[in-house]
């Protein structure tokens, strides 16, 4: 992968040996600021903990994780204690280009640009993609496995090496696993505070409703049991994910005060009782993070579009897709629009058909449509 075709014949100069390599780059126009969201799991036999794992960011033009996580290193805990002591290691720091990201550490990083071992392969946009959909590679790393029989072997993995500072002193390449990017943060928020971002559209593509029986323009606060019902990783951001599941570390992700949630929810519930889309805009104080490298104390404007029911939207649906839509046994759409993660449909695991696809993704078009207005407001320099 890279930027753009100018950074392209940049890198070939570099690296003639490169000259006949397919690059893959993103379509001119777009949005230079492409983040794809995974997790640094550990090194290979150790386990993933909300006290080691950190977001792999996974760019055209970069790849790594940008700050260390509270300004110090991590601990590892072995899978088997039997075969690995625990260990300290540094993670985190920076970047690497991602054509060259899982080769090994360079030995001079004193001047300019650095040469490194070049990777085993490149670290590929299908490679991107599969790590950032590579659920269960955390939760293979808990149990006391080791050798042929250990399941982490099935997730994805590359070698790398912490961006050395002033402050630490460059470590050894080591092999470490990949996990989703749902495993520390799905949704990019985090990503984008860390880059100092001012105004952010924050897209919570959920499972989970808005619940109908909590009247959230009337209660007086937020109980800690209703908003443990909202989508797990909105809720993480506003301190309410207390305890960590196999898998997924959330604990360290508030960025905004408990208080300001329920003004949110007040605002998406009274429009999906209009039958409008979902959407909230409020401006909110970003609190410090040190484990993300962001210091807050700062305003963000933050644009809310919660996956929701959208009665407008399904009473302008043709007459044959709206009966199935509603159908009470046989339709094909059932759950819409909160579609199973996995086994939606029978014997498909993760698969969604292409009709199920194409209804969520004309919703998705048509709360943008019907706030063209406020989108473009918004976004506008």
């Amino acid at each position: 992968m890279a930027a753009d075709q100018d950074a392209v014949n940049e890198i070939r100069r570099r690296n003639p040996q490169l000259k006949g390599a397919k690059f893959l780059t993103p379509a001119p126009g777009r949005p230079k600021v492409f983040v794809m969201s995974g997790a640094l799991l550990g090194p290979t036999g150790y386990k993933a903990t909300k006290d080691n794992v950190v977001s792999l960011q996974m760019s055209p033009d970069l790849i790594g994780s940008p700050f260390y996580p509270n300004n110090e290193p991590v601990q590892y805990e072995s899978q088997s204690r039997r075969w690995n002591p625990s260990r300290n290691g540094l993670v985190g720091g920076g970047f690497v280009e991602s054509f060259a990201f899982g080769g090994g550490a360079p030995e001079d990083l004193s001047n300019g640009w650095v040469t490194t071992a070049a990777p085993m392969e490149p670290f590929s946009l299908s490679k991107a993609v599969g790590v950032s959909s590579a659920g269960v590679s955390s939760a293979s790393t808990q149990g006391p496995f080791h050798g042929s029989l250990n399941p982490a072997k099935l997730s994805p993995r590359s070698d790398y090496w912490a961006i050395p500072s002033p402050q630490f002193e460059a470590e050894s390449t080591s092999t470490y696993l990949l996990g989703d990017g749902g495993n520390i943060d799905n949704s990019g928020l985090l990503a984008m505070l860390q880059r100092g971002a001012r105004r952010i559209v924050l897209v919570v593509s959920t499972g989970s409703a808005l619940p109908d029986d909590v009247e959230f323009c009337k209660v007086p606060s937020l109980s800690p049991d209703v908003a443990k019902r909202l989508e797990n990783q909105f809720q993480a951001n506003f301190g309410f994910w207390d305890k960590d599941d196999i898998g997924e570390f959330l604990t360290r992700n508030q960025v905004f005060s408990k208080d300001e949630l329920l003004p949110l929810l007040c605002q998406l519930q009274s429009l999906k009782r209009q039958g409008k889309p979902a959407l909230a805009k409020r401006k909110l104080k970003v609190l410090p993070n040190s484990w993300w490298g962001i210091e807050g104390g700062y305003g963000v404007q933050l644009l809310v579009v919660y996956n929701e029911k959208c009665r407008d939207f399904e009473s302008k649906l043709p007459k044959d897709t709206s009966d199935n839509l509603h159908a009470f046994f046989t339709s094909e759409f059932k759950r819409f629009p909160h579609y199973r993660i996995v086994f939606q449909n029978a014997g498909s695991g993760t698969a969604l058909t292409h009709p199920q696809i194409n209804l969520l993704a004309a919703m998705s078009e048509y709360f943008v449509r019907e706030n063209a207005e406020l989108f473009g407001s918004f976004l506008q320099r």
